[in-house]
């Protein structure tokens, strides 16, 4: 079996065949170890853990994924282009050695350092830092770091991972994840404890809580998907938090609306409104013909280091 650093290279598989299926079962994997700290915007502990105890169907590629895997060879050559390498641009699936349950499945690999190389499609530059650094979002950091500790980190030559991203509005850019120990110990730790709280022959495992993530609401949609024609009659405060969140969410909606139209009114025909010389806002085309709408546009902050979400 074929080996590099401190992981088996389990095959090459055809992302959702039953070979792929089963090479991930069980195990931890870097698209997974993100929901498990709480930190990825599509997958939350609780669908996740529902996900993996065969309770709900696979994830739904949406949009962003379908471009990003339409986008990966482009990605992946230009940076083969700028850097004058050779990648392998299907280096399969790979375990770790000590800790089965440890995966990897990595877009490309290339000699030397970096070693693991990603690529990545985002329409917008919201949560990404300067070009050149290591401010990336801190899901794709948890990501990177996952792999590079699945191949062993510094002490096999796994220091660092390149992410190649290509941005809708501005084009191609490089950023870089630079080993972390610290931060891989805290991941492996509570990847173990999600690990044993799934269910297990006769034990139904520990369920995680309930959280505000839309794929948990979406999980229990999934969970009950017939309809009863019956009533139940509810706690008063789990009514109560209901029927208040509904009204401050009507609420919170109306004044979004009132202060877009009143940064719209003051924009003019500009396209970007700044604070402190930062942009906040800009003006984009709308489609097909229909005006100009608002778009809030994150002020950029310093790359997050990886920990569990409060």
């Amino acid at each position: 079996m074929k080996r590099i650093g401190n992981a088996v290279h389990l095959g090459t598989f055809e992302a959702g065949s039953p070979e792929w299926h089963a090479a991930r079962a069980g195990a931890i994997t870097g698209s997974r170890i993100a929901a498990v700290m709480g930190l990825s915007p599509w997958e939350s502990r609780f669908s996740l853990w529902h996900r993996m105890a065969g309770m709900i169907g696979d994830e739904v590629e949406n949009d962003l994924m379908r471009w990003g895997k339409l986008l990966e060879p482009v990605v992946l050559g230009e940076y083969a282009r700028q850097h004058e390498v050779k990648l392998n641009t299907e280096p399969g699936t790979w375990r770790n050695a000590s800790r089965p349950w440890q995966v990897a499945n990595v877009d490309a690999l290339r000699e030397g350092v970096p070693f693991v190389v990603e690529a990545k499609y985002s329409p917008m530059t919201d949560g990404w830092g300067e070009p050149g650094t290591d401010q990336v979002p801190v899901y794709y950091r948890a990501q990177c770091l996952w792999y590079l500790d699945t191949f062993g980190g510094p002490r096999h030559g796994h220091s660092r991972a390149d992410i190649a991203v290509f941005f809708g509005v501005s084009g191609y850019a490089e950023y870089h994840v630079d080993y972390s120990p610290d931060e891989c110990a805290l991941m492996r730790t509570e990847a173990r404890v999600f690990l044993d709280s799934l269910p297990s022959g006769d034990q139904p495992g520990i369920r995680p809580d309930l959280d505000a993530h839309s794929a948990t609401y979406q999980t229990l949609r999934e969970l009950h998907p017939d309809i009863d024609d019956e009533a139940i009659e509810v706690d008063r405060d789990l009514a109560t938090a209901y029927l208040d969140a509904i009204a401050g969410a009507k609420a919170a909606a109306a004044e979004k609306d009132r202060a877009s139209a009143a940064l719209l009114d003051a924009m003019g025909r500009v396209r970007r409104a700044c604070l402190d010389g930062v942009q906040i806002a800009m003006r984009v085309p709308g489609r097909a013909g229909n005006p100009p709408y608002l778009k809030h546009t994150p002020i950029k902050a310093a790359g997050q280091k990886v920990s569990t979400a409060a």
